[in-house]
């Protein structure tokens, strides 16, 4: 199968250039990525991290396709977010992704969204592993592949703290609302894919 994949060329850089910059995609907010108040919606943001990441997988010939003969395929199990402001309808912005760190099992990787004057205005530490497509079980990493990414860590005071904790437990649920998962909310792994869980959760909010 060809992979999907298209250089986008960077609009801007940050102020601060003094960590690795090894993926780097730039996008002008578009009229379906926002909300009734021309706003960049969260789950919109969400994809466009999803986005930049996967163009360098693909670059570095570790995407789910290249996985394929392996049986394995990256997943995300943990992101955690904080957005200073959200961009406008027309902005551009320019998101830097890169993997921090690796483990037996688990994978690391960085998102920083800067505005067009090289303000950072949002941040993403996301937690991977590599589930083994037949088993659907989690996999350890092959040494060849950590090897292919490893030389893209940045030092450890660059990074995001490690997106590690689980969500508390709740005694009762004030609010719930129930989804039936459909074709389209379906990715390339047969699985729902996390953006739609972001949309789900914020859409049960009162």
């Amino acid at each position: 199968m060809k992979k999907p994949y298209k250089k986008q060329i960077p609009y801007f850089r940050p102020k601060s250039s003094t960590y690795p910059l090894p993926q780097l995609e730039s996008y002008a907010i578009r009229t379906f990525e926002i909300d009734c108040n021309q706003q960049l919606t969260i789950p919109a943001l969400v994809r466009l991290m999803q986005e930049t990441a996967m163009q360098q997988v693909l670059e570095l010939n570790i995407s789910v396709w290249d996985l394929e003969q392996h049986s394995l395929a990256w997943v995300l199990i943990r992101k955690r977010i904080d957005i200073e402001r959200l961009p406008m309808l027309g902005e551009k912005i320019s998101i830097h992704s890169y993997p921090t760190g690796a483990d037996r099992v688990f994978t690391y990787r960085d998102f920083r969204v800067y505005d067009e004057a090289g303000q950072q205005i949002a941040t993403a530490a996301t937690t991977w592993l590599l589930m083994n497509l037949q088993t659907r079980q989690m996999s350890r990493i092959p040494a060849e592949l950590l090897a292919r990414f490893s030389g893209y860590f940045p030092p450890v005071e660059m990074a995001l703290p490690y997106a590690l904790d689980s969500l508390p437990q709740m005694d009762r649920a004030f609010t719930s609302r129930n989804y039936e998962v459909g074709w389209y909310d379906l990715d390339f792994l047969k699985h729902l894919n996390n953006v739609h869980f972001v949309k789900w959760m914020l859409e049960a909010l009162p």
